[in-house]
């Protein structure tokens, strides 16, 4: 059996989350018991006894989200699941996901890179009404380290730069901070060459590369030679 959640839910107003919770308990024939496990994977605060009328577009959200976890369902079909969801219903979703991986199979949609990034174990990449991508998470995590950069700041950047230009391939000046694309395995080979420029490093941040460049990255066309991660 399957459960969806779409993007936008709704329930009949004049039942309170409670009862909700029930119907369809009783629809899926789960345990009586799964009622309580739900209405706190809803987070209502004690509003389990209101009519969903009076809730808040993130507590039907987190509500629709209960419902879909009750017992009797191997995979959820989640559109959009934390589009509307407030910081209660986020800490819930990414519970959900991370503790129940070995019970069943979440396949959810999401333009919240975030998301994708923190809980997916493998992403599909549509665009223009295609499969563009099927990357599992080792593939998705090896691009963009190797599409990454470090931040760093330096004393009299400016002043700098020319030096650290000459010693360190890609670098470029941003505002206060020297940006240098650089794999992990590379980074304190880049912070020593910045050293031997004489420059004093402030301070540094890894950037792995974020998920918009890469979807960006596919849109591009093909290289010759056939489709492929780029």
């Amino acid at each position: 059996m399957r459960a969806a959640l779409p993007q936008r839910v709704a329930f009949p107003e004049t039942l309170t989350g409670r009862e909700v919770l029930e119907f369809y308990r009783a629809l899926r024939g789960a345990p009586a018991g799964s009622v309580e496990a739900g209405l706190r994977i809803a987070s209502l605060n004690g509003a389990g006894t209101r009519a969903v009328g009076t809730y808040s577009g993130g507590m039907v959200q987190r509500l629709g989200l209960a419902v879909a976890t009750l017992p009797g369902a191997g995979a959820l079909l989640l559109d959009e699941p934390t589009a509307a969801l407030d910081p209660e219903g986020l800490a819930a979703f990414y519970d959900l996901v991370n503790r129940g991986r070995t019970e069943r199979t979440v396949l959810f949609t999401s333009h919240q890179v975030a998301d994708v990034q923190r809980v997916a174990d493998r992403v599909l990449v549509l665009a223009a009404g295609g499969l563009v991508a099927d990357l599992p998470r080792a593939a998705l995590d090896e691009w963009r380290d190797a599409h990454g950069s470090m931040r760093i700041r330096v004393l009299g950047a400016e002043a700098a730069l020319p030096a650290i230009l000459r010693a360190v391939s890609g670098a470029q000046l941003d505002g206060d901070d020297i940006v240098v694309p650089a794999l992990a395995a590379a980074r304190l080979a880049v912070l020593d060459a910045i050293r031997r420029t004489g420059a004093i490093v402030e301070t540094f941040v890894a950037e792995p590369a974020t998920l918009e460049a890469l979807y960006a990255a596919l849109l591009q066309p093909a290289p010759a030679g056939g489709p492929g991660l780029p």
